[in-house]
């Protein structure tokens, strides 16, 4: 496989494939077992390529001697005890997309377009298609947003505290409406498995992750 943005993947019993990298693949990485999976059905599946590597030991980042606290929240994805450059407002608020909801218009347009179409039908097919594609593109786009905002809340700080509440108890049930455009336990999740490789004491180098 090639290491620019257009590669070539070798898969067994199909033979060579044409691959969009999303990045580059880091000089001196030894490539692990790769996953095919599959999003959606028909004319509209979109193929992906899970590719795990092993990259060689980089140097422990800097200390920055910031600790900041998170709070999850429901008008914004959360608050923080201090505004990160880049990432939240003066008052240190981490906007919420709502990305579900923007698409809200597609979807009922999508949904509708299944309704009118007969059960069994070829059209029913694409039409139910349509709408798998517009929820692919939405999980896709909000758990890129998460794992960039993780990733500047880990070189921001040395220390992320952030509090152990269930979902359930963020919002009064119940809700008219799921709301799937605040996946707000994945925040801390994400920032933790980003800090975990840097979990000792700050003494010897290392930035905490909890």
């Amino acid at each position: 496989i090639g290491r620019a943005a257009h590669a070539k993947l070798r898969v067994q019993g199909v033979g060579h494939v044409d691959v969009r990298m999303h990045r580059r693949i880091p000089d001196g990485a030894k490539f692990g077992q790769v996953t095919i999976k599959r999003e959606g059905t028909g004319l509209r599946a979109k193929w992906f390529v899970v590719l795990p590597l092993e990259v060689p030991t980089s140097p422990a980042p800097e200390l920055t001697g910031r600790r900041i606290g998170l709070d999850l929240g429901t008008i914004h994805l959360a608050s923080l005890t201090e505004p990160v450059p880049g990432l939240t407002d003066e008052d240190g608020h981490v906007p919420n997309p709502r990305y579900y909801r923007h698409a809200q218009t597609k979807l009922a347009a999508a949904q509708q377009a299944l309704s009118r179409c007969k059960r069994g039908s070829k059209r029913r097919v694409l039409a139910r298609e349509r709408g798998s594609v517009i929820h692919g593109r939405i999980r896709r786009t909000r758990l890129d947003y998460l794992h960039k905002t993780a990733r500047t809340l880990v070189d921001y700080a040395d220390l992320i505290a952030a509090e152990d509440i269930a979902n359930a108890n963020v919002t009064r049930p119940p809700t008219p409406k799921p709301s799937p455009h605040t996946p707000r336990g994945l925040l801390p999740t994400t920032a933790a498995h980003k800090a975990r490789p840097n979990t000792d004491h700050p003494k010897c180098g290392r930035r905490l992750s909890s």
